[in-house]
């Protein structure tokens, strides 16, 4: 079970300095921020995977920290799922009507941490800092030999086997 938080370091852009350090008012951005909101590039790859993956004791990679291997989505998964930048859409398996949060840190500025999160009409939306109240919607990680059985309704509920 991997779940990977991503707080690289991007280059300067928009006009803003960039820092490593993201404390006070220095202005400093994350690699998600510049893959989706610049580049609009999502990618499945963990760039700091001995920081930034976060796995459960024993599994050999990542920091091994985690008790329980649940998480939230990333950023770049909800662009790959449908979500599309700053437009909405509520066609898509992710939408839910509900502004929630997701795990992937779009920067640090105005001295306020900045995450990224799914906004209730579905669409992607840039990161907002994290003094609002928005809810979460967890992440499992399941191995590819699971079997599922269930329709995935009210009255026949998926279940893992």
């Amino acid at each position: 079970m991997v779940f990977c938080g991503d707080r690289t370091s991007t280059t300067t852009y928009n006009g803003a300095p960039n820092d490593t350090g993201g404390t006070g008012t220095t202005y400093t951005y994350y690699g998600a921020d510049y893959r989706l909101f610049t580049n609009k590039n999502p990618s499945y790859d963990c760039p700091d995977e001995e920081n930034d993956l976060y796995t459960v004791a024993g599994s050999g990679i990542g920091n091994e920290a985690l008790t329980y291997p649940v998480g939230l989505i990333t950023a770049d998964e909800v662009l790959y799922a449908g979500g599309v930048w700053n437009i909405s859409n509520n066609n898509y398996y992710l939408y839910t009507n509900s502004t929630y949060w997701t795990m992937s840190p779009s920067g640090f500025y105005n001295g306020y941490a900045h995450v990224f999160h799914v906004h209730s009409t579905g669409s992607y939306v840039s990161s907002d800092n994290v003094t609002y109240s928005f809810g979460v919607r967890p992440v499992l990680n399941l191995k590819s030999d699971v079997e599922l059985s269930g329709t995935g309704t009210a009255d026949d509920p998926f279940v893992v086997n």
